[in-house]
């Protein structure tokens, strides 16, 4: 079974993806061609940003995959709410979608803002699993259930 957090793989295919693609090998490589053909942008969108905030890291993955999801770089809180992801029967891995935002500012924080912005990106947790389909070992499929209401947590500092 792919990963189908919207539950409707078999009429819009994966993710909801525009092409309407169902055969992973083809959605890999849909996503790659987004990526390829957007990085450029992204890249010099941020080079123009002076501290890195939330707003910037969803308008990058709307750049980046916006012309394959019409959903990318919208806030999960907003488009999923109720939706825990989990890989391996895990739902601690990834971001609940009321700490999202929370987790990606944390990492943002992390990366101490003196970096460029470009370089901060890649010190975000995963607000979400990696995109493409579900590997082939079950073990390590993406999967989802109805989020519950996160734990609050305390913030540590180094």
């Amino acid at each position: 079974m792919p990963f189908d957090p919207f539950g409707d793989f078999a009429t819009r295919g994966y993710l909801r993806n525009t092409a309407g693609e169902t055969d992973p090998g083809r959605v890999r490589r849909l996503e790659h061609g987004a990526f390829s053909d957007n990085v450029a942008a992204a890249l010099d969108s941020l080079r123009a940003v002076p501290q890195l905030r939330y707003e910037h890291v969803l308008q990058t993955n709307r750049v980046l995959f916006g012309d394959l999801y019409p959903w990318a770089g919208q806030d999960r809180a907003a488009l999923a709410p109720s939706l825990a992801i989990g890989k391996a029967g895990r739902y601690d891995l990834f971001a609940h979608p009321g700490d999202v935002r929370r987790a990606v500012e944390y990492g943002l924080d992390m990366a101490g803002q003196a970096a460029p912005a470009a370089a901060a990106l890649g010190s975000a947790p995963a607000p979400h699993p990696p995109s493409g389909p579900a590997a082939p070992d079950p073990a390590s499929r993406a999967s989802c259930r109805p989020a519950r209401s996160p734990e609050p947590r305390a913030r540590r500092r180094r």
